[in-house]
């Protein structure tokens, strides 16, 4: 068994990052004001940062920081900077999902040590091995990961972070753009307006048929596997991640407190089982449900909360009457005043209030208990048999603040004062704080002896008075004659000293500027002039698609490994079609991997490449785990998908030139600024679907039934009758795509004049007929100097609902 585990806690600002320490978290995580995948957290200023640091080194516990986000060009230069603050205060770890910030830290900071996010989308063995390369100490895993996956990736020798409890995104992380895509709000930039909790509708994609009516089926229950904690040691799991960066100082305190005590009895060989009652605490301070997730395999149905996906908290009871602004509860668990309560109304959603009187047999109470019939004040009408919920407990509230509280002088810096007097010279006080700078002061005075009041170690406690300051009096040494000092001379000398030992540590955190190398952003690589030659790749899921495209003026055409169903070729029916194309074709295609490839997933994929290699030298790779697996398989040529989330040019040179990447697809998140800023020499995508999110968890098989994604394609509706099409690949992963077309046409002028020379057109979901229709418009803009209004009157009469992507306006 692991023997070296750790407890990881979430950490929004430094009430909860107390209520950790005090409950028993050997590490913290925090996100500080820029950078964060938590922007709407509190997260940490610097003065927060260096009293973090003070804290968690006192009670020695890690500090990590999540500097976890895209960072584009502009910004590098300012995170590697306050990257240099961290080091400087001494951070313990940053979580990191940029791979150019990653390179960059390597180069300045090559002893610091790096996690990579869940948010790089590692997926299996092979990409812990590219992060061991890298010099990455530690993984943080997909919430997709099984036990069984763990145990696997075990082995490539790396430390593993898994989540074990909180908020579970629908989609695998790093790759969501559905927040960004429909308003702006990039889940990449920590900004995600979480689309996944809210409502929609499954319907017919063709007939429009309403199959499953309103309700939140992208919303999963909360994670929690206290009751695996001994099988997650086993299988390697070298850090126990608690989500919620977001959440309250009550939620952090019950959660640690409760893995706290399972990895304890694991890790003694006695198996932890929660307690109804401790299930009922552990829901109290935040709960949608909860799930064991894909630890055991795919959930299905029991996995999500398509009704209420918003927190619940604890029943507490049941209305009884409502009349002039009473309600009368029958009360299932205990209440008190102070309490917060969510009344679940049968026709208007939520009513929420705060308890400020709770009235018993007539008479006004602190607090009631289970089978009580109390009457409450309430603003809004609800209804008899309405469900109560209690979402926050005052009285765990108050135990959370008095331990809070209890952090106070820790929070403050040790200051040792020494005093040394004797008759008829100065009076010398020299202080000393816990950092180790020092101030020495004398006083204008010649002591005399005392005749009344001598000086003495109470009276000059009394004067040390540190009041507002960051200071707490900690020792207190005296070397002194009978003598009698004014209070006023104490008081200017103590003043006069902290003033020193502040001026002395405005500089403590300092560090020289660093300014990044030309080279940092090397833009040379312009692509093609626009005279020569633009090239166009085309992405297609069948046969007939790829038997016209080879007619045509096309350089690449990418074909995916793991098919659609419904919609796509068969694998076999593609390798038979391949064997029959010359030596010339067959370096046209490009076998596009799946999105995302679980460790489990590993042995069909490889199966199918095996199948697929002899004939085809050509892939493209979504993620930093497939280029390495296809390294290691021995592939020549390999492209890069927008997947990679290239953002910046460290990013695309690590990628482009050390991966050795023939071409490599740009984010779909850059705005034309930010591509201009970019290598030039870049892919873009300039038309076709868009995959919002890919899911895991198989909507259509849980919400319609087994199998029924091989009959039709589906979609999601939402509350303003957009829709969203639902693919199913070989693999059951469901693919949202978003409900406009991708397409930039008269902005290519501007693309060329830039530079950019590499094109993309997604035909997934294009009829063949329409399909050749949209690429000889494209042809004869790009390599033929079309006029570009008569192209666009061209295509608009193909194509009417689409959109510019985040062209024009960019990313939150």
């Amino acid at each position: 068994m692991n023997k070296n585990v750790e407890l990881l806690a979430p950490a929004g600002g430094l009430e909860q990052l107390k209520a950790a320490i005090y409950n028993g978290a050997d590490a913290i995580y925090f996100g500080g004001e820029k950078f964060s995948a938590r922007a709407n957290a509190t997260n940490f200023s610097k003065d927060d940062l260096i009293i973090a640091r003070r804290l968690t080194k006192k009670h020695k516990v890690k500090l990590y920081c999540a500097i976890n986000t895209l960072i584009f060009n502009n910004e590098l230069e300012e995170a590697i900077n306050y990257i240099a603050f961290l080091d400087k205060v001494g951070i313990d770890a940053l979580i990191i999902q940029d791979i150019g910030l990653m390179k960059l830290v390597r180069e300045y900071f090559p002893e610091m040590e790096i996690h990579s996010s869940t948010q790089l989308s590692i997926q299996n063995s092979y990409g812990l091995e590219f992060l061991k390369e890298l010099g990455i100490k530690r993984a943080v895993l997909p919430r997709e990961s099984s036990l069984n996956d763990i145990i696997l990736m075990n082995k490539a020798g790396i430390e593993l972070e898994a989540f074990v409890h909180g908020a579970i995104c629908i989609c695998f992380s790093g790759q969501c753009l559905m927040s960004s895509m429909i308003g702006g709000r990039s889940g990449n930039r920590g900004a995600c307006a979480q689309p996944c909790r809210l409502k929609y509708s499954i319907i017919d994609n063709n007939t429009k048929e309403v199959l499953c009516e309103n309700a939140s089926y992208l919303s999963p229950k909360d994670m929690m596997l206290l009751n695996s904690v001994d099988k997650l040691i086993e299988a390697g799991v070298k850090s126990f991640k608690i989500e919620g960066r977001m959440k309250t100082p009550e939620y952090v305190a019950t959660i640690v407190k409760y893995y706290r005590n399972a990895i304890d009895k694991a890790m003694t060989g006695e198996k932890y089982y929660i307690s109804q009652e401790e299930n009922q605490e552990i829901a109290q301070v935040f709960s949608r449900d909860f799930t064991d997730s894909y630890l055991f395999g795919k959930s299905g149905k029991d996995m999500m909360n398509v009704n209420k996906p918003n927190n619940r908290g604890v029943l507490v009871g049941r209305v009884q009457n409502f009349k002039d602004g009473k309600v009368s509860v029958l009360l299932k668990n205990p209440l008190e005043i102070g309490d917060k309560v969510s009344f679940w109304t049968t026709v208007a959603g939520r009513v929420n209030i705060s308890v400020d009187r709770i009235q018993k047999d007539g008479i006004f109470v602190e607090r009631a208990e289970g089978k009580d019939l109390v009457i409450l004040d309430i603003p809004k009408r609800v209804n008899q048999d309405d469900r109560v919920f209690k979402t926050e407990s005052s009285l765990n509230k108050k135990i959370i603040e008095e331990q809070i509280n209890t952090f106070k002088q820790d929070e403050m810096i040790p200051l040792n004062v020494k005093v040394l007097g004797k008759v008829g010279s100065e009076l010398k006080i020299e202080f000393f704080d816990g950092d180790g700078f020092s101030s020495k002061v004398t006083s204008e005075i010649i002591l005399e002896e005392a005749l009344k009041h001598p000086l003495s170690e109470e009276s000059l406690r009394a004067q040390m008075r540190l009041g507002e300051t960051i200071y707490y009096l900690n020792e207190l040494e005296i070397d002194v004659d009978n003598i009698m000092v004014p209070k006023s001379v104490l008081n200017n000398m103590r003043r006069e000293a902290i003033e020193d030992l502040l001026k002395q540590r405005e500089n403590m955190y300092d560090f020289p500027h660093i300014s990044l190398d030309e080279k940092s952003f090397d833009n040379n690589g312009r692509g093609l002039s626009i005279e020569n030659r633009p090239k166009i790749g085309a992405v297609v899921e069948n046969i007939d698609k790829i038997k016209n495209l080879l007619v045509r003026d096309v350089d690449y055409i990418y074909y995916p490994l793991i098919n659609f169903k419904f919609i796509g070729s068969m694998i076999l029916d593609f390798i038979n079609y391949i064997k029959t194309l010359s030596v010339e074709q067959k370096e046209v295609i490009v076998i596009d991997l799946p999105r995302f490839i679980r460790e489990d997933d590993l042995p069909f994929v490889l199966s199918q490449i095996d199948m697929i290699k002899p004939y085809i030298s050509n892939y493209r790779a979504n993620t930093a785990d497939q280029i390495k697996m296809l390294k290691d398989l021995g592939v020549r040529y390999i492209h890069g998908s927008s997947g990679l989330n290239v953002v910046n040019s460290v990013a695309y040179d690590f990628y482009k030139n050390k991966m050795e990447l023939v071409e490599l697809e740009l984010s779909k998140e850059l705005n034309i600024g930010q591509l201009y800023d970019l290598n030039k020499d870049a892919q873009l995508t300039i038309y076709g679907i868009t995959e919002l999110m890919v899911l895991e968890h198989c909507l259509i098989g849980s919400e319609i039934g087994p199998k029924k994604c091989k009959e039709k394609i589906y979609a999601l509706k939402d509350r303003i009758d957009i829709e969203f099409p639902i693919l199913v690949d070989t693999l059951g992963k469901n693919h949202i795509i978003n409900s406009r077309i991708l397409m930039i046409i008269d902005e290519l002028t501007i693309l060329k004049e830039i530079g950019y020379s590499s094109f993309m057109l997604n035909f997934i979901m294009t009829d063949n007929e329409k399909m050749m229709d949209i690429l000889d418009i494209y042809i004869s803009v790009l390599r033929k100097n079309k006029n570009i209004s008569k192209a666009k009157d061209e295509i608009f009469s193909l194509v009417s609902n689409f959109t510019k992507g985040h062209f024009n306006r960019g990313i939150i």
